[in-house]
């Protein structure tokens, strides 16, 4: 047991020597006055005053009354409860170019160490939100989850350097996918937003499709660059002042591409500025300020548990007791007047008890009707009428605080998005589903991946939706190691990724045989569309997302997870797909 708020036993020592004094005082003033009428016994006898004994037990209560209070204003506590903390915040993701390029010098005293005082300045402007900080070259890393502890960001941004990453190339596009995936694991309602620190010279990928992965996901870009449009050399290390030169023998010129950094934002959302100094970013904090702040729910945690109310309810009852004391047992007028005041007391008593204990155990709901209504018209085909209801149901569960209720009907709305064929829209949703329990979360990854399939078959160059798939894919096998019909999308991705490199003249030459056969899934590869179910709370339709697949043998299962972790390694996953070394057609800074 513990006082929450102790300096309250002060004044208790205070109060009840006080109360004590002032009854003391009006005892003694009763029976003086008494006194002066004449003999206390007969005055006794024809007074309607109550005796003595009941008058003493009373102010006793009183007293013990006014002490039980101050107890409860020390908010005693004891008894563990398991307590999920609950704050609002927005999330910036940090992405910094280490490339060997932002060791130029054409912005003081590197674009380097411009690039991380653009950071910092960021995000002591926004000390209440998360942060955190991912770092990339030609592969991508998340150096510091998104975290409130902006002492540590700033430890780990002053740490990193550009000899970190063993490939000196810059592939932005494989920054921004793994973004977008960090904010996937992580969930939540509004207020995601991730800041580019990069001078925009990009050797690898296509830095409008990242920022395309990003717009779907509806997160916010901004870049800030770092450098001159003008460019300058690039030394060949940190500490080797001579300048780089590329394949041919030439030494090589950085400059600033302003022009690609703003479309790229703009794509997603935000805004593009150049950093000259700590109000050439102002413009980015304002942007970041205006935007929602999310949700965002901590690990459960043991809590001792408010007993407050128990020390309430006894100095009520005492109250109540009190009152009746003080009834005279011979006139029955006066009885019948004071008995009433305390029956008002009591009545009282009970209202503020059922106030406590509906304040401390009641929770909002969700109309129940209008969910089973949702269900109806979803089952029924009417997904459009679904649609409508399930978006009123959803604004009433965020405005109730329920969490859970609100990632249950995003993966609703996604799915009844994903019947109507409206995939962009569906991968929002998904994607604020995906921080809710886990057995949901699994499920929303699973159609996640299959969203992004069906996106792909809509784009030009496909390996970015395809890239997004896999990721899916995988994050739904960590959760769900046995689900064959994950393992089976899995691989299906993968060989439509394989064929798309092969087209785009790299990767492995081999044909996927998608649509048929062991690879046909429900959801994705037989193209009926069922793959997603959903349901408020466990699920329209199959509650699996989709329906049986062969079973596989574990030989199989290895061969497949090894095949992937292969394609992981060579760089054919995740963004990586053109490889960790630079071919001699390309710049290798």
């Amino acid at each position: 047991m513990r006082l929450d708020a102790p300096l309250w036993l002060a004044a208790l020592a205070v109060l009840l020597p006080l109360g004590v004094f002032a009854l003391a005082r009006c005892d003694r003033r009763r029976r003086a006055d008494r006194a002066r009428y004449g003999d206390a016994s007969l005055v006794a006898r024809a007074s309607a005053l109550p005796p003595r004994a009941p008058r003493l037990a009373a102010d006793a209560l009183a007293i013990v009354a006014l002490a039980l209070v101050v107890v409860a204003l020390t908010r005693p506590q004891w008894g563990e409860s398991r307590a999920a903390v609950e704050r609002s915040s927005r999330d910036v993701l940090f992405v910094l170019d280490l490339s060997r390029s932002m060791n130029a010098a054409d912005a003081y005293p590197s674009r380097l160490a411009a690039a991380k005082a653009a950071a910092r300045a960021i995000a002591d402007s926004l000390p209440q939100d998360r942060v955190g900080l991912e770092v990339f070259g030609g592969n991508a890393f998340l150096q510091l989850p998104l975290t409130t502890d902006h002492g540590i960001f700033s430890r780990f941004v002053d740490a990193v350097g550009t000899e970190d990453i063993p490939d000196p190339a810059t592939d932005i596009e494989d920054a921004l996918d793994l973004a977008a995936t960090t904010m996937t694991r992580d969930g939540g309602a509004g207020g995601h937003t991730v800041v580019l620190l990069t001078d925009g010279e990009a050797t690898q990928g296509s830095m409008r499709d990242g920022a395309r992965i990003l717009a779907l996901a509806h997160v916010r870009l901004f870049a800030v660059g770092v450098g001159s449009a003008g460019g300058t050399t690039v030394p060949e290390a940190p500490a080797d002042a001579r300048p780089h030169r590329d394949w041919r023998g030439q030494i090589v010129i950085s400059r600033l591409a302003e022009s690609d950094l703003t479309e790229t934002a703009t794509l997603a959302g935000g805004r593009y500025v150049r950093w000259t100094g700590p109000a050439s970013v102002a413009p980015v904090v304002a942007a970041i300020r205006q935007l929602g702040a999310a949700r965002t729910t901590s690990r459960e945690r043991a809590a001792l548990t408010d007993r407050f109310e128990w020390p309430v309810a006894l100095a009520l009852l005492a109250l109540v007791v009190e009152s009746l004391l003080r009834a005279p047992a011979w006139r029955a007028a006066r009885r019948a007047r004071v008995r009433g005041v305390a029956f008002a007391r009591a009545a009282a008593a009970v209202l503020v008890l059922a106030g406590l204990s509906g304040s401390l155990g009641a929770q909002p709901r969700l109309d129940g009707r209008r969910a089973a209504r949702a269900v109806s018209l979803y089952e029924a085909g009417r997904y459009r009428d679904a649609l409508a209801e399930l978006r009123s149901l959803v604004v009433d569960a965020r405005h109730s605080g329920d969490a859970d209720a609100e990632a249950y009907l995003s993966y609703d709305i996604g799915n009844s998005l994903y019947r109507l064929a409206q995939f962009d829209e569906a991968v929002g949703n998904y994607r604020l589903a995906v921080g809710g329990p886990p057995a949901l979360k699994r499920r929303a990854l699973f159609n996640l991946g299959d969203t992004y399939m069906h996106v792909a078959d809509e784009e030009p160059d496909k390996r970015p939706m395809l890239r997004a798939a896999v990721n899916s894919y995988t994050e739904a096998l960590v959760l769900a190691p046995n689900d064959v019909d994950a393992k089976w999308n899995l691989e299906l991705a993968l060989r439509r990724l394989a064929d798309e490199e092969v087209r785009f003249g790299g990767g492995p030459h081999r044909k996927a045989d998608w649509g048929g056969g062991n690879l046909t899934k429900s959801g994705y590869a037989g193209a009926p569309r069922t793959g997603a179910g959903a349901s408020q709370g466990s699920g329209f339709g199959n509650s699996e997302g989709g329906q049986s697949a062969p079973q596989i043998s574990e030989s199989q299962a290895r061969k497949m997870l090894d095949a992937l972790q292969r394609a992981m390694v060579t760089g054919q996953v995740g963004g990586g797909s053109r490889g960790t070394q630079a071919t001699s057609t390309r710049a290798d800074w």
